[in-house]
This record gives structure tokens, C-alpha cells and sequence, in this order.
């Protein structure tokens, strides 16, 4: 069972922000109780304190050229891994991840394969090597290569996927997926998509801060490093656990 600061966590997590009173009702403890367990978890930085509540702290990002030779070793080991799930002939998105990134010599082979990203550098690198690549448009999000926003969102409802790769920057132990606040391309992939397969390494488990995108009911397969509980993997039965070593 988790603990209290852990469920705490999970509810902000959730929701951004939420207030001291929420939180009793909630859980069924104390505001003295609440407010101790806020004040730990502030002095842990995990949270900030303000307006009778709590909310995440918002994390400076580490750029994406740094972030792409951040555990890169492990990085290529989960991308040939999820390979292995791509047949020829299919429609694929690819997010924008520096992991997932790695797929690209994998897909180079497969000439009939018509790939969606709102990665601007993969989606460069693919159509150089002659693949079919439609590129969502929308803002520049991360500099240099990455779209999004609602017209990127809208694009995406124009395809019908056989298969969705995405990685975030965060997953719960408990198989919660967290994203960026404006997670609204996530959400409208995930509908058109056939199959969902998530991929993260175990480095990004530990870290709570995000706002909800999905959970792991939602994927078909989830591909990590991260060797998730028995329990978790009861928890979906649906799911396909592939466990990569590093």
C-alpha cells in the first residue's frame, strides 16, 4: 500500500494544483495531518506551497539536443526492442522523444512504412532516406525540432494509426503516464490509434512531476528497463509487460 505522502503526491500529480481541504477530504486525515505531510514533501522539493494548497514544481527542461545523449546506451536498447513491434506497410506515429528518436535505423529498411511525427529532426532523417513521413505541424514547442499545440493535435486527427510509440518524461511506479500540461496530441493519438505501445526507461519512473495523460489500461504494450511489480501487472491484465536489461 502506498503511503500517505505518496498518495498525496499522486492527487497533485493529477491535478496540478489542489488545495489543503481537498486533500482531507480525500484521503480522510486531518488538516493538521495534511499540512505536515506539505510541508515534508516542500522541504523535499517535490511540491510548492501556496494558496491554502500545493501544486508541482515546475522543472526547468533539460534542452532536447542534451536530453538525446542523456542514457543513450539504454535509450537504443528500448527503440530496437520496440522495432520488433513494426511490420512493413503500416502507419506509425512517433512522438517527439529523444528515445524513441533511436528508432530511426530501424525504420529505414521498411520502404513501405508511412510514418507521423512531431519530431522535425526524425521526420528529416526518415524522408532523406526516401520513407513516406507526414510531419504535424503547429508551434515550435521545444526548440529546434519539436511541434505541438492544438493545430499539431488537430493534424493527428487526420490519420488512422496501426500502431502509436510514445515515451514521456514520467510514469508512476503504479503505471500512471504523465506528460506536459497540454497533453491533448497524446490524447487524440491515443484514440485513433490501434495499437499503443509506451516506452520508458527506469530513470523517469522516480520522477512525479507531470500532469496525467493516461494510464497503462489505455496501452497494449509497455517496453522499460523498470521492472514493474507483480501486483502492477495484475493491476493490467490487458497490458503486455516487455522487461529490456541494460
Amino acid at each position: 500500500m502506498k503511503s500517505r505522502e505518496e498518495q498525496i503526491m499522486d492527487i497533485i500529480t493529477e491535478n496540478g494544483f489542489v488545495t489543503v481541504r481537498y486533500l482531507c477530504e480525500a484521503l480522510h486525515y486531518s488538516t493538521a495531518t495534511i499540512n505536515r505531510d506539505l510541508n515534508k514533501l516542500q522541504q523535499q522539493k517535490r511540491i510548492v506551497r501556496r494558496n491554502g494548497g500545493a501544486e508541482l514544481i515546475q522543472r526547468r527542461s533539460v534542452p532536447f539536443v542534451f536530453r538525446t545523449e542523456k542514457n543513450k546506451a539504454i535509450k537504443k536498447r528500448l527503440s530496437e526492442e520496440a522495432s520488433h513491434l513494426i511490420e512493413d506497410g503500416q502507419m506509425i506515429y512517433v512522438n517527439s522523444s529523444t528515445t524513441l528518436q533511436y528508432l530511426a535505423p530501424y525504420l529505414t529498411p521498411l520502404k513501405n512504412l508511412k510514418v507521423v511525427t512531431n519530431n522535425l529532426n526524425l521526420a528529416s532523417y526518415l524522408s532523406n532516406e526516401n520513407l513516406t513521413v507526414f510531419c504535424l505541424g503547429g508551434e515550435i514547442v521545444e526548440k529546434p525540432y519539436v511541434t505541438g499545440g492544438p493545430q499539431a493535435a488537430w493534424d493527428a486527427a487526420n490519420y488512422r494509426y496501426d500502431t502509436m510509440f510514445f515515451c514521456t518524461h514520467a510514469a508512476t511506479e503504479s503505471g500512471i503516464i504523465l506528460g506536459p500540461k497540454n497533453n491533448s496530441l497524446y490524447r487524440t493519438v491515443l484514440q485513433y490509434a490501434k495499437k499503443v505501445v509506451f516506452v520508458i526507461d527506469s530513470s523517469k519512473i522516480e520522477n512525479k512531476n507531470g500532469h496525467v495523460v493516461c494510464d497503462f489500461s489505455q496501452v497494449d504494450v509497455v517496453i522499460s528497463d523498470y521492472v514493474f511489480r507483480d501486483e502492477v501487472k495484475a493491476q493490467y491484465p490487458h497490458t503486455q509487460f516487455i522487461e529490456v536489461s541494460p
